[in-house]
């Protein structure tokens, strides 16, 4: 079954990024995101950009669940002499 899953994000994960690349590349082609931003590049840009984003924001969440924390010293009661 994992391997079902895993193929399933996979192919969900290339088909999202391809519409963002043609969507991207449409909109700077047409010149809606500026002069600069008309190259055959820019499509692909913007999907490796957000999959930078959405990979610090993985690792920003893992950061506190794999924290190493220092063990407490464990105190006991000594008595005091009477």
């Amino acid at each position: 079954i994992w391997g079902a899953v895993q193929a399933s994000a996979a192919g969900g994960a290339v088909a999202i990024s391809g519409v963002v690349r043609d969507g991207v590349s449409l909109l700077a082609d047409a010149g809606r995101l500026g002069a600069t931003l008309v190259h055959p590049a820019t499509g692909y840009i913007a999907v490796y950009t957000i999959e930078l984003a959405l990979l610090f924001g993985t690792l920003a969440a893992i950061g506190p669940l794999v924290r190493l924390e220092r063990p407490s010293r464990v105190l006991t009661h000594v008595p005091s002499p009477a």
